[in-house]
């Protein structure tokens, strides 16, 4: 990186200038908008967005997802906790072992899932679902 050395005061003030355009763009950019967030895969990990959450690879281990809208595991979500403000899609969920895995939504949303463990807890509003040795 080149370093730059000012030596007049107008060099300052059109720094300046320049940093309030990108921030004003920055700002404009970010507006209303809800944070999402996209990854291929999460563990141990805590991930809260505003707006969506996504993981594209093979899932999420001991992982805690807090988001305002869905929630989409293209993979496995293995313990943790997953709240949602919307739907939750998820391939597989828990472990053959049995670890705790909870996911809440309100009610009136849909949680899908393709296959489902033991000891899952699937919460929708106060109506809660407990798993016992399913696997579908």
């Amino acid at each position: 990186m080149k370093k730059t050395y000012i030596q007049k005061m107008e060099e300052i003030c059109s720094l300046t200038g320049r940093l309030e355009t990108l921030v004003k763009e920055i700002q404009a950019l970010t507006a209303g908008g809800k944070s999402n967030i996209k990854i291929p895969y999460a563990q141990n990990s805590h991930l809260e967005a505003a707006g969506r959450v996504e993981v594209t690879g093979i899932g999420c281990d001991n992982t805690v997802i807090r988001a305002g809208e869905e929630v989409r595991i293209a993979g496995a979500f293995r313990g943790g906790e997953n709240t949602s403000g919307k739907n939750v899609y998820i391939r597989e969920i828990g472990t053959r072992g049995g670890i705790r895995t909870v996911v809440w939504v309100p009610r009136g949303s849909v949680v899908n899932v393709d296959r489902c463990y033991e000891n899952v807890i699937i919460m929708f509003g106060s109506y809660t679902y407990n798993t016992r040795g399913c696997e579908q």
